[in-house]
């Protein structure tokens, strides 16, 4: 005795026998229409439910993977702000202390000047048994006041935050003042903005789900930003990797929101 042939499509309707009907077995069989069609449709729903989730299991899992590296997305901020000129940090000669000279900044799409931190921020003593690393930086409030910051160590530059220096403090190093501390410039410096940048602001994208393979499309637009709609050039995305992207912005314009998708709907 063989068991019925199943495809995995749904049927419009179950057959019903005439009174006339002759019954009869067999593959094409009048008596065997109803049961492959009621299979058929339960096969369609089963189908169905691993694509949406009603089933538990490897293969609902599976599935489920598929279809979010197929379509991801989501919501980041290019913060596109720097140094024209100055904002160089010294050591203070007798104190644990950094000094920030005056400086031209541009954010928010305008350039802004700056008369820097006689006073500085106090760089934390490192008693313990390895280096650590902290950083400075500017950060600039809804006043447009502008102040000289230093990340906790170990910390990174708060969004926002327009880097100075990094600070390398030796391990043991509990001096009154900073001899044996490296200072390093990191400053994103563009002396020509707006005309000429050199290096283009830009958001890294690390996708939730890892894509089947870079042959992907990424879909951009801009929900907010700061600075005027006529200096907004364009952004774009580039360097995409099976686990992320970039998404560059190269005008002008400044906390560029950007929701993005990404799609890989082709074999």
């Amino acid at each position: 005795m063989a068991n019925l042939s199943e495809d995995y499509q749904w049927q419009d309707g179950v057959h019903e026998w005439a009174e006339d009907e002759w019954i009869e077995g067999g593959p094409d069989g009048p008596d065997n229409i109803p049961g492959r069609q009621l299979s058929q449709r339960a096969q369609f729903l089963a189908v169905w439910s691993l694509y949406n989730g009603s089933l538990s299991g490897s293969a609902s899992k599976e599935v489920h993977k598929t279809i979010r590296q197929r379509i991801q997305e989501g919501t980041i901020t290019i913060y596109n702000r720097g140094i024209k000129a100055g904002g160089l940090i010294t050591k203070q000669g007798t104190y644990r202390a950094v000094l920030a000279s005056a400086a031209t900044i541009f954010c928010k799409g305008v350039e802004m000047p700056w008369a820097g931190d006689g006073v500085g921020v106090i760089v934390p003593p490192n008693p313990g048994g390895a280096a650590v690393v902290h950083f400075t930086y500017l950060t600039i409030d809804v006043s447009q006041n502008i102040a000289l910051n230093i990340t906790p160590a170990g910390a990174v530059v708060p969004d926002g935050g327009i880097p100075l220096s990094r600070i390398n403090v030796p391990a043991g190093n509990t001096a009154v003042d900073l001899t044996g501390v490296t200072i390093t410039d990191v400053r994103r410096l563009e002396a020509a903005w707006p005309l000429l940048v050199n290096s283009l602001a830009y958001s890294s994208v690390a996708l939730p789900f890892v894509m089947l393979d870079t042959n992907y499309s990424v879909h951009l637009d801009v929900a907010g930003y700061a600075g005027g709609w006529n200096q907004r050039d364009g952004v774009y995305a580039k360097e995409k990797a099976a686990n992320g992207f970039k998404i560059y912005a190269d005008g002008t314009l400044d906390e560029v929101i950007v929701q993005w998708k990404a799609l890989k709907m082709v074999l």
